[in-house]
């Protein structure tokens, strides 16, 4: 077997290769998180894949690493899929052989790697897509298990410190050895050894100091606790349910679905601030001023696409007119973290330009803002339990809250399927593409069933300065909370590609009970609620409109469960 033999093989079966990659660290990351006890800290720190490149494949020839396989289809690395994690008692539980083949099937093996002469330590397993797996039998779709039964791949498991020292010594032995043709002098090795005792001591101590602050924790009452949820600011005209009142204006409910109107003339945020008095290139001086405090949250946004913009609102004929904006004007206006900031040449802030001088919020044509347009959606699955989702630390809006099922921003290509300026279309159509993408099933029911997606009401946010969002409920009568959760975890685009930055930590179960009290204004109750949500710090008052609408609706339609 030779290079070409391996390297023709696998550029016909890259696709496959790499779905593989992706499917499995999915899978294998949230396995992990199944099987070890968080607590409220992060125990996961990164979950990733490679392909083989070709260099790696000609190297590992020229060291006879290949040797005893007859065939491509024999090699055992040519994918592979690593979780790091921060503590070394977390690897050794979930790196249990008998745990690993009942995920992987009975043919996973340990390549004894734990404890290699150069000090390395990861754990490492050969595993072999096949019928006697839970990841075969409870992952995959079915058209995905043809494509991947027999394929195999390495998995790895190491903590934050293994990972250091295996990168760092690959990369200097690999060079050496690149340059000078034999492997580094004994002396040089002796030393990795040594580091390599030292990194195990301190993974020793990193787990010591866990359990310490686990049980200083414990010691506190969960009473005395910093409080989590506190009510928000609410104006006149707020929307009221049972006498609780949400952050929102809502200007129509799904008695009647709103009306499109289409402006084709794209928004121009510079030419309306200077309407205002701002100076000239408002949007780049503000974008600099939020890099200076807010270096982090832009960072986690990685695109400028083209979005939809209320230009204005017709309240007699529930008429929304509408026109494109790019996303990067939301952020400098409408965003949470801008809101506070002075206008450039004004002595106002963006929160102030957005009222008019007795305080009420500016109607869309009037309001400078970006005012883009909004979406959500929260799901009710067949076993009656209601999907939310827990907001990774990457991303800009409501880091470590419970959210929403799905949101985001309406995209303006989207309006394509809206035909003729019907709403309908859109409505059944592009929503549906949107949840099973962020669920992780867009080719199965949510576009197939049109009779489940429901629009809730049109409003606009108070704490984002009149932002407009849409609401939706969808009850869905095909898969129950356990098998939509799997399917999440391995196929949704928040855990796809080969990136650590995603837009959830994970999704949870509420019960109705539940949804009851988040859409309460008791403080304590909402506070013991996200309390045992790990890893949750608040919940986005989009969650608590979403689902209140939700109620509201289901109420009045006599669906509510028992």
């Amino acid at each position: 077997m030779d290079f070409m033999q391996i390297q023709t093989y696998l550029n016909k079966n890259y696709d496959r290769y790499d779905f593989l990659g992706k499917v499995v660290k999915n899978y294998m990351a949230w396995k992990f998180l199944d099987f070890i006890d968080q607590g409220n800290i992060p125990v996961l720190q990164s979950a990733e894949y490679r392909v083989k490149s070709s260099q790696s494949i000609e190297v590992n020839l020229n060291a006879n690493k290949y040797e005893n396989f007859i065939t491509p289809t024999d090699i055992e690395d040519l994918v592979g899929a690593r979780i790091v994690c921060f503590y070394s008692s977390d690897a050794h539980t979930f790196c249990d052989l008998e745990k690993i083949k009942r995920l992987f099937g009975k043919n996973a093996h340990d390549t004894l790697k734990d404890y290699e002469k150069d000090g390395y330590r990861s754990f490492h397993f050969i595993m072999k897509v096949c019928r006697d797996s839970d990841f075969f039998n409870k992952a995959l779709k079915e058209n995905d298990k043809e494509k991947l039964e027999g394929l195999k791949i390495e998995l790895q498991v190491r903590t934050i410190l293994q990972h250091a020292f295996a990168e760092s010594n690959h990369e200097l032995n690999y060079k050496y050895e690149l340059r000078v043709g034999r492997t580094l002098p004994a002396v040089i090795t002796n030393q990795w050894l040594d580091a390599a005792e030292n990194l195990t001591k301190i993974d020793k101590t990193i787990d010591k100091l866990r359990s310490d602050w686990e049980t200083e924790l414990l010691n506190i009452p969960t009473e005395s606790y910093k409080k989590s949820y506190s009510k928000p600011e609410i104006a006149d005209g707020c929307w009221n349910r049972q006498g609780v009142i949400y952050p929102y204006i809502l200007l129509c409910d799904y008695l009647k679905k709103p009306k499109i109107k289409i402006v084709n003339e794209l928004f121009s945020i510079d030419n309306k601030m200077m309407q205002f008095n701002a100076e000239k290139s408002y949007k780049n001086k503000m974008w600099k001023i939020l890099e200076k405090s807010q270096a982090a949250e832009l960072a986690s946004i990685t695109f400028d696409s083209m979005v939809t913009r209320v230009l204005d609102w017709d309240a007699k004929t529930k008429t929304m007119t509408v026109q494109p904006a790019f996303y990067s004007d939301q952020v400098v206006s409408n965003h949470k973290f801008a809101l506070n900031k002075v206008v450039p040449g004004l002595s106002i802030t963006i929160r102030e330009i957005g009222h008019d001088s007795e305080g009420n919020l500016f109607d869309f044509k009037k309001s400078p803002l970006s005012n883009t347009l909004g979406t959500s959606v929260v799901v009710r699955t067949k076993d009656e339990k209601w999907v939310v989702s827990h907001r990774a630390s990457s991303v800009a809006f409501d880091p470590y809250q419970m959210g929403t099922s799905a949101s985001g921003a309406v995209e303006w290509n989207e309006l394509g399927y809206w035909g003729e300026k019907n709403f309908e279309n859109w409505f059944e159509y592009s929503m549906k593409r949107e949840i099973g993408e962020e669920l992780g099933d867009s080719s199965s029911q949510y576009q197939k069933n049109t009779d489940e997606l429901v629009f809730l009401g049109f409003a606009r946010e108070l704490g984002r300065c009149g932002k407009p969002q849409l609401f939706f409920f969808y009850d869905s009568h095909e898969k129950d909370f356990i098998d939509l959760k799997e399917l999440w975890r391995v196929y949704a685009d928040s855990l796809s590609g080969n990136s650590n930055i995603k837009e959830f930590n994970d999704i949870s179960e509420l019960t109705m009970e539940e949804v009851e009290v988040l859409i309460s204004d008791d403080e304590d109750a909402i506070t013991r609620l996200l309390a045992s949500h790990k890893l949750i710090v608040g919940v986005s008052q989009e969650l608590r409109m979403n689902l209140a609408l939700a109620i509201s609706y289901l109420e009045n339609h006599n669906q509510t469960a028992n």
